[in-house]
C-alpha cells in the first residue's frame, strides 16, 4: 500500500514517521522544505521533489493526504493536485479547513472522478508517541467499503471515527 504525503511540518512529519515506523506502508513525501523531505527519507519514506514528481511515482489509484496550512496554501494544493490525478484517485486533506471550503472542493473535484476525504486530526505534536484522533467525512465515505486509504491512517493511533458525508469530518469536533 502506497500513501503520498504533502506537508511535513511537524504534525506531517511525525506522522510520516509513525506511519513508517509501525506499518510496512509505502510513503511517498513532498515539502517545499528539502530538509523536511530529507528528515522524512530518514525515517524510510520515499522523496519527491515536486508534487508533481510525487504523483508521478505513485500507483493508481493514488491517495495523497496534505497536511498544509488552511487557506491558500491548502487551495493551491488541492488545485495543483486535481490536475495531476486521474478519476479514481484520491485527495485526502488532514489540514484545518474550514468545512464550507471542503464541500466546494468535493463538489469541484466530482466530476473529475477524483474523491476528496476531508479529516479532521487531533493529536499536535504527541500523536507520534499516543497516536491520531480522526474524524473522517466524505461522500460515501466508509472506512471498510474505501480500505486502501485506511490502514496508513490507522498507523496514525485510535481513536478512528467516520461522520456522514463531505465536511463532516472536521466539523465533528464542535458537535459532540
Amino acid at each position: 500500500m502506497q500513501i503520498g504525503f504533502v506537508g511535513l511540518g511537524r504534525m506531517g512529519g511525525n506522522m510520516v514517521q509513525r506511519i513508517r515506523r509501525d506499518s510496512p506502508h509505502e510513503v511517498m513525501a513532498f515539502d517545499y522544505s528539502a530538509d523536511a523531505v530529507a528528515e522524512a527519507v530518514d525515517h524510510g519514506a520515499l522523496g519527491a521533489g515536486s508534487l508533481e514528481e510525487l504523483v508521478a511515482k505513485l500507483t493508481p489509484p493514488r491517495a495523497v493526504w496534505i497536511m498544509v496550512p488552511a487557506g491558500d496554501p491548502t487551495e493551491q494544493t488541492v488545485e495543483k493536485l486535481s490536475q495531476l490525478m486521474q478519476p479514481g484517485d484520491m485527495i485526502i486533506d488532514g489540514g484545518n479547513s474550514r468545512w464550507t471550503d471542503d464541500k466546494r472542493r468535493t463538489q469541484a473535484l466530482q466530476p473529475k472522478g477524483i474523491h476528496y476525504v476531508d479529516v479532521g486530526v487531533s493529536g499536535g505534536v504527541w500523536g507520534l508517541e499516543v497516536g491520531y484522533c480522526m474524524m473522517v467525512g466524505g461522500p460515501d465515505w466508509r472506512p471498510s467499503s474505501m480500505s486502501w486509504p485506511r490502514p496508513p491512517a490507522t498507523r496514525t493511533g485510535p481513536p478512528w471515527a467516520t461522520t456522514d458525508g463531505p465536511t463532516s469530518g472536521p466539523a465533528a469536533p464542535g458537535t459532540t
